[in-house]
């Protein structure tokens, strides 16, 4: 069901379980009760998002310099969590983080 082009599955709230529902349900639930909300979300033009991208990856590179110094005397980054981060920015500079939520799911009794 994982591509399914018209039913998704997804985990609900409060720990009750998993529910199908039509995708374009979903997906008008989501933007409306949560994307659509301006008081919490501001809507980005492209050109914003692509800049956005640019300072959060710049600020992982830095983050990594500095947590990959033994200097500091301090927890440090393994090799491998360094280089993952800087293979992500690297290999996919434009992805963009998706949106993920739960359900809000409500008893009946």
């Amino acid at each position: 069901m994982k591509d399914n082009a018209i039913f998704i599955v997804s985990e609900a709230d409060k720990n009750l379980g998993g529910c199908i529902l039509l995708r374009k349900t979903n997906i008008k639930l989501r933007v409306t009760e949560h994307l659509g909300d301006n008081t919490v979300y501001k809507p980005l033009t492209k050109l914003q998002s692509v800049q956005h991208q640019s300072i959060i990856s710049r600020r992982i590179s830095l983050f990594v310099s500095k947590w990959s110094n033994e200097e500091n005397n301090m927890d440090v980054l393994s090799i491998g969590e360094q280089h993952f981060m800087l293979e992500s920015i690297q290999k996919y500079p434009e992805n963009f983080a998706k949106f993920r939520m739960s359900l809000k799911a409500h008893k009946t009794s």
